[in-house]
């Protein structure tokens, strides 16, 4: 099922012109129309990008095959697919937080989010360190090296640009692909950058495989759940993870203590698209 978008609106002035042939009326649609996937595009990673599943999907399709092994041991992040997120029901699961017992009420029943959870579905490395916040340590040299000259943070526009406009699969391609990820998808805020502070988990490219991106996106989302709660803005954090989580704990109106695998491999995310 395709995802319900509004579609866009033309001005009154437009609409009730009456000097418009109906000819010339079906030419503004026509360029409408066609143009419609370009603004849409533009649309998600301008105004409404709070996590980007579909900006991951588009990024794979750009890669060249030695790009993706470059960044195979990533955490399984090329395996997302088009994911539509549906906002209402992430504010509705949100919603339904209990901060004292730390658990969701589904339907009378409390039920947790685990750093297993997390690994089963998105793939990300579990071990090590849990990572509750990037270090704030100043990496002046990565941050001139990555943001657009004249800009003073690191754009996802920037991060992306760079990845579309080159062929190379050096350290800095890594770098821009982890930072691109993290400010999409896996600590995505309402804002259109990264912040400078996750440099200091790309710094060590050798090292970055071993980072506990499964504890960073489920402590920030849980952050972010807790802010929308408080303050009742828009969810900041890995919604994607809170809808598959959904998704996966509640079958047939049932709610399931445990993850039903029925011989699919991890991450689950990979099963799941915006025809699901």
């Amino acid at each position: 099922m395709r995802p319900n978008y509004e579609p866009l609106k033309t001005s009154k002035q437009n609409h009730c012109n009456p000097t418009m042939t109906g000819t010339s009326q079906w030419k503004k649609k026509r360029v409408m129309y066609e143009d419609w996937p370009k603004l849409l595009f533009s649309f998600l990673l301008i105004r409404a990008l709070v996590c980007s599943p579909y900006t991951m999907y588009e990024l794979r399709l750009q890669l060249c095959p030695c790009q993706k092994q470059a960044i195979e041991d990533s955490g399984n992040l090329l395996k997302i697919n088009k994911i539509h997120i549906d906002r209402n029901l992430c504010n509705e699961i949100a919603r339904s937080y209990d901060k004292e017992k730390e658990a969701f009420n589904i339907n009378g029943t409390f039920i947790t989010m685990t750093l297993d959870d997390v690994y089963c579905f998105l793939g990300l490395t579990s071990k090590e360190e849990k990572i509750f916040e990037a270090p704030k340590i100043n990496k002046p040299k990565l941050f001139n090296l990555y943001k657009k000259e004249g800009q003073t943070t690191i754009t996802l526009q920037a991060l992306q640009e760079a990845i579309f406009n080159s062929s190379s699969y050096d350290d800095h391609f890594i770098r821009r692909f982890i930072l691109f990820s993290i400010g999409s998808f896996i600590c995505p805020t309402t804002q259109r950058y990264v912040r400078s502070e996750y440099l200091n988990l790309v710094d060590d490219v050798d090292k970055m495989s071993e980072l506990n991106g499964s504890s960073l996106t489920l402590n920030q989302l849980m952050k972010g759940i807790l802010s929308f709660r408080e303050k009742t803005t828009n969810i900041e954090g890995n919604v994607c993870l809170l809808q598959i989580w959904y998704w996966e704990k509640v079958r047939l109106d049932k709610l399931a203590a445990t993850i039903y695998y029925s011989g699919r491999q991890k991450p689950l995310i990979q099963y799941w698209d915006q025809k699901k």
